[in-house]
């Protein structure tokens, strides 16, 4: 393949929105091709047949892409889309949201309206059920209003049920809050929360992988619950049954290392069922807003106010005398349990590597073993 071109930021992030508007085209199928052919600019200037032949591409993914790419414009398109009032990010961009950038297989891109959450901020992602009962309603709109007046962002994917009232709650409480979108960013989904489509924007935003247009489909539910999952701190399930959408994201926010809470339920209520099991399984138990603060601030080092005011308290320290290796596993590691899968995906080292970096870093002091095959910093 030819070397890749200097190009601008600006340039980047067009030709990245070429490929974030491919229908169906993974975030592995993107970094392949982009790995592939060197940049976003040169997957979208490659001939049909290097593409074909590259193997990278199914059958579908190859016909929506050779598609999309007839009379398509890259800046033109990028300058419509602003027009409209629609962002948009590649994972490559820096204000591309930090936590979302350390899951296993982030988009490769983001459409939102709005703003993007920021980075250190400390986030909880809020869902349960559609048909909620109308304790769960109460639930999610007084622990999400709560935690939003103490300064804590409220993920969720606005759909019917717990994740409209955990957006509600969060705008009553004059919080931020974000929205996940199983569709175009320009589609309202279900059209019975237009209410909170139109504020959401106003104090956070609404967020999507998929470009403007696209319908909300069932199969990009479970896709964007990652999303959901990757941009918070930690899930809070308010009420589930045993086998939901819910439980996709708690197994999803398990991958990603995420702390789960759970409000528990009746016992032979079906909508607590998925609750109960999880406390049961080892999720934390909360009764009260102040269990969930008490625990970030433990687990993260968050300190949270009465006014909203959040501070970090575990801020990286520099070390001396530290190898790059050493230093790039440092950085990583938090006061969340890393697994030693996770840091070598992130590093890029190989398993011995790795682990004779966390040895050096346990004798000085710098890193602990949780005795479950993950690893945590330790505060300085």
């Amino acid at each position: 393949m030819e070397e890749k071109t200097n190009i601008t930021d600006t340039e980047n992030e067009e030709y990245m929105l070429f490929l974030a508007g491919v229908d169906y085209l993974t975030a592995f199928e993107a970094d392949r091709l982009i790995e592939c052919f060197g940049g976003a600019k040169e997957v979208f200037e490659a001939g049909e047949g290097e593409l074909f032949t590259s193997g990278i591409l199914s059958p579908y993914s190859f016909e929506k892409m050779i598609e999309r790419r007839r009379d398509y414009d890259p800046h033109e398109e990028y300058e419509k889309l602003k027009a409209r009032g629609i962002g948009f990010v590649s994972r490559e961009h820096p204000q591309y949201p930090e936590r979302l950038s350390q899951i296993a297989d982030p988009p490769p891109g983001l459409f939102y309206k709005g703003k993007l959450p920021e980075n250190g901020r400390p986030a909880i992602a809020v869902i349960g059920s559609r048909g909620c009962t109308p304790y769960g309603r109460e639930l999610g709109v007084s622990f999400s209003e709560e935690l939003a007046k103490l300064g804590i962002d409220i993920i969720s994917g606005m759909a019917a049920g717990i994740d409209g009232y955990a957006h509600r709650g969060a705008l009553q409480g004059g919080g931020q809050t974000y929205a996940i979108l199983g569709c175009g960013v320009d589609i309202c989904y279900p059209p019975a929360n237009k209410d909170i489509y139109e504020r959401i924007p106003q104090s956070g935003g609404l967020i999507t992988e998929f470009s403007p247009g696209r319908e909300p489909l069932p199969a990009n539910f479970p896709m964007r619950n990652r999303i959901i999952s990757g941009l918070a701190d930690g899930i809070l399930v308010v009420e589930a049954r045993q086998r939901s959408g819910t439980g996709i994201t708690v197994e999803l926010g398990l991958e990603q290392g995420k702390d789960i809470y759970a409000i528990p339920g009746r016992i032979g209520d079906k909508l607590s069922d998925g609750c109960n099991k999880l406390i049961r399984q080892g999720a934390r138990l909360v009764t009260s807003p102040e269990d969930i603060v008490a625990e970030m601030a433990h687990s993260y080092g968050y300190l949270v106010d009465r006014e909203g005011a959040q501070n970090r308290t575990n801020r990286k320290i520099k070390v001396k005398g530290l190898t790059s290796d050493q230093a790039m596993v440092l950085k990583i590691l938090d006061l969340r349990p890393k697994s030693t899968s996770e840091l070598s995906f992130r590093t890029g080292l190989d398993f011995s590597q790795l682990m004779a970096t966390l040895t050096f870093l346990e004798l000085r002091g710098l890193a602990r073993s949780t005795g479950d095959g993950r690893f945590i910093a330790v505060r300085q």
